[in-house]
């Protein structure tokens, strides 16, 4: 099979070897996710679900489960961790 770099593609199945292995690794990324959001679900019952990261924009629209996208969430905790910091010093 040939190496594939990542790109957009959003249709269910391929015409071609590149686009099937895109759609199979995309919807089965997309499929393995929403499977673990429903599995934590049943045991914490009013979980809430933050996606973040340079990916959270590919699960934006894909995933059944409803979740909170912020692409900087990470960023911002560490200036909130400094801000803390100043404050006390």
């Amino acid at each position: 099979m040939p190496l594939i770099e990542h790109q957009k593609f959003d249709k269910l199945y391929g015409t071609t070897n590149r686009k099937s292995i895109l759609a199979g690794v995309q919807h089965g990324v997309v499929f393995e996710v929403d499977k673990a959001i429903d599995t934590f679900k049943d045991f914490y019952t009013n979980l809430k679900v933050i996606i973040t990261g340079g990916d959270a924009d590919f699960f934006d629209n894909k995933l059944k489960n409803s979740f909170f996208v912020n692409f900087n969430l990470t960023a911002m905790g560490l200036n909130r961790i400094l801000e803390y910091n100043g404050e006390i010093q």
